[in-house]
């Protein structure tokens, strides 16, 4: 069977109607700036600032939209490589330093040295790993008051896991399947 899918416009309608808060993902390659500010127009013409939260793996989509909106909340998305790889797309000209400094940012996110460092620079009120993270990343990102996302929690075994860390600040999992339930 099709299935229609909202315009985001529509389904942020539908979210204020309802009082709901909405996860917003940003996916432009190649013009993540204009879709940042299309989304913070519409984020704020429904008066969601306060609930939303706008997540994306592009640090250009986030920081564009805590620029043109400091009240809405963005959630910097990563995994293993994600740095030097958006750098090695080339959809625009990088300065000469994030070039030279995307491997090191890779190594910081994943061994956990600096776990917060690009997050903090985007100025990132939440910080999303993929579900490879460790507890520890989890704590670094409270200890800075950050909140965390996790993705793609698609093992049953990882969910029951997961479950338990709310208590220590997790705020949202996402999944490809329903719970409880088989695929």
């Amino acid at each position: 069977p099709s299935v229609r899918v909202p315009t985001l416009e529509a389904a942020l309608a539908l979210a204020k109607q309802h009082g709901a808060k909405v996860l917003i993902e940003t996916k432009d390659v190649h013009r993540p700036l204009e879709l940042a500010a299309r989304v913070v127009d519409l984020v704020r013409e429904h008066g969601l600032a306060e609930d939303a939260v706008v997540i994306s793996f592009d640090p250009r989509s986030l920081y564009r939209v805590r620029e043109l909106d400091p009240e809405i909340r963005t959630c910097f998305l990563w995994t293993p490589g994600l740095t030097s790889g958006w750098c090695a797309r080339g959809t625009e000209a990088l300065p000469l330093a994030w070039r030279l400094l995307a491997p090191l940012i890779d190594i910081a996110l994943v061994v956990g040295a600096h776990p917060m460092l690009l997050p903090s620079l985007l100025g990132a009120s939440a910080v999303g790993p993929s579900s490879v993270f460790r507890r520890t990343y989890l704590a670094a990102a409270q200890r800075r008051g950050m909140a965390t996302y996790l993705w793609v929690v698609n093992d049953a075994e990882l969910r029951s896991d997961v479950e338990g860390l709310f208590e220590q600040g997790l705020f949202a999992y996402s999944t490809d399947y329903l719970w409880p339930g088989d695929r």
